[in-house]
């Protein structure tokens, strides 16, 4: 299962540099040099495989995301993962069986991690007050979203959320079952399932529904920044213990990137500022979705809008 997720996770990675070489201009240069070292080796591979397809670049990136999608598909029918869930609020179980829909499930897993990055972009921007964002770990992100990143910032945000509510609109129609793993804590005692037991999210109808899916498609981008930070001090720590230069240099410039205008925190000789990150994500993670569920039940409830 560990090998399969490292596969699925590796596709997912290799399909947004196949994807943004699709979508720069030809003579685009990379300036970047993390970028530049990832285009470096996709040329590698575009130029062994050339002589068997005859195709020009683009078309043989196109040709590359598409059998790269169908070996993702393969990676999670074999992990049996069929389910989206927005937060831990509600659960999609998308139908399975054949290879036609699990090749759709790993489109739209695709798509949803696109739009994650996005969204990270976006945060980062608010939180750096800046549409520049600092280090190449920034320029990176900036590549990433390409050509979304050239819009005006308000027009991104337009985009953000109406990709969202189109994934949302998509997982939901297709859905074969919903389920809603926070209003199963009902019977939990405590301020939990008290919680739990106000809710009606499986009460409110498809529009409203839809609204919800959509808002917290787009907060959970905070639980991937959380798991990413995580990842980040293993490999921190991962590095002090290898004292590997090139991976230090590039660890220190995406804490840069997530700390933002945060002080450095130290305790002697500890660097605590990756800590506090973590904590700090973990907080708003958890209290953003909350917040935004209370804030559309209470509108609910003064529109009408549930299943009577």
């Amino acid at each position: 299962m560990t090998v399969f997720s490292l596969l699925h996770a590796f596709l997912l990675f290799f399909n947004v540099i196949v994807l943004v070489r699709i979508m720069m201009p030809a003579r685009y240069v990379l300036l970047n040099p993390y970028a530049a070292t990832l285009d470096n080796l996709l040329a590698r591979l575009l130029t062994a495989i050339r002589p068997a397809f005859q195709m020009p670049a683009k078309p043989l990136c196109g040709l590359l995301l598409a059998l790269s999608l169908c070996a993702d598909a393969v990676m999670l029918s074999r992990m049996n993962i069929n389910a989206m869930a927005a937060s831990s609020f509600i659960l999609y179980a998308l139908p399975v069986g054949t290879f036609k829909q699990w090749l759709f499930i790993a489109v739209l897993t695709f798509f949803r991690h696109l739009l994650t990055i996005f969204a990270a972009t976006l945060v980062f921007q608010l939180w750096h007050r800046s549409k520049t964002l600092p280090g190449y770990s920034g320029d990176l992100l900036r590549l990433a979203t390409y050509p979304l990143a050239r819009f005006p910032l308000a027009a991104q945000w337009a985009l953000l959320i109406v990709g969202n509510l189109l994934l949302a609109a998509l997982v939901m129609v297709n859905a074969e079952s919903v389920s809603y793993p926070f209003e199963a804590l009902k019977s939990t005692p405590g301020m939990l399932g008290e919680l739990a037991s106000r809710s009606q999210l499986s009460a409110l109808v498809p529009g409203a529904r839809l609204a919800v899916t959509t808002g917290l498609f787009i907060l959970d981008v905070f639980s991937e920044l959380h798991g990413f930070t995580t990842t980040l001090i293993l490999f921190a720590i991962l590095c002090l213990i290898t004292r590997n230069q090139s991976l230090s240099y590039f660890i220190k410039d995406l804490w840069r990137l997530f700390r933002g205008p945060l002080p450095e925190f130290r305790v002697g000789m500890l660097y605590l500022t990756p800590v506090l990150i973590l904590l700090v994500l973990a907080v708003v993670g958890s209290m953003l979705p909350a917040i935004f569920l209370t804030l559309v039940e209470s509108i609910a409830k003064v529109g009408g809008w549930y299943v009577v």
